[in-house]
């Protein structure tokens, strides 16, 4: 079995050599395990709003899948965690838009 770390933009220093976007492994099938994707931007920027990060969110899942050769047509499971229940209604529509089914 085969392990291919996928970094699509620099991990923060702090973590550099422990963490990593995204490890594809290659056996009798070849899976990618995506890390926890927040709503940070590669340069370090923070939106504002829920919206906007979960956005940058899966803008940051959506890179680790293409360093790998993949879309969000390849996902077989997604959680979205919420640390406020009023942002769900946000978090349905959001979604919505990036995935279909």
């Amino acid at each position: 079995m085969v392990a291919i770390r996928h970094n699509p933009f620099p991990v923060d220093p702090t973590y550099a050599g422990i963490y990593s976007h995204a490890v594809e492994v290659r056996g009798a099938s070849r899976s990618l395990l995506v890390s926890g994707q927040v709503g940070v931007a590669p340069d370090g920027t923070l939106p504002g709003d829920f919206e906007g990060q979960l956005e940058q969110a899966i803008a940051n899942l959506k890179a680790a899948l293409s360093a790998a050769s993949m879309t969000v047509r390849h996902i077989t499971k997604l959680s979205i965690f919420l640390t406020h229940r009023e942002d769900i209604p946000t978090a349905i529509e959001v979604r919505k838009q990036h995935f279909d089914g």
